[in-house]
């Protein structure tokens, strides 16, 4: 699940760099709660569905943020399960945070 929502995070980083009015979703498997994502201008406010807490950050934070879960995930992971980090979809996830 946790390779997952990464892999959310980074599309979801992608789709909002596509206008400064986006907005993105991501809907958690084990349940009906979402995150909600809305990016005004250079801002990204995130809401969920379970909390009434709202963040907000720059969209370069949300990018650096990602980038750096991406490869904390990827090398904790790959440190306990060596043949994951040898995947394709590890490869792929790291190529595309480094292009964030």
């Amino acid at each position: 699940m946790i390779l997952h929502f990464g892999l959310s995070l980074l599309h979801i980083c992608e789709s909002l760099e596509g206008s400064p009015e986006a907005n993105a979703k991501y809907g958690f498997t084990e349940s009906d709660d979402i995150l909600e994502f809305r990016r005004r201008g250079d801002v990204v406010t995130v809401e969920s569905s379970f909390d009434p807490t709202v963040i907000t950050c720059t969209l370069i934070e949300l990018r650096l943020a990602a980038k750096a879960f991406i490869g904390k995930v990827l090398s904790e992971l790959g440190s306990v399960y060596v043949a994951l980090a040898e995947t394709d979809l590890a490869a792929e996830m790291a190529s595309i945070a480094e292009m964030l």
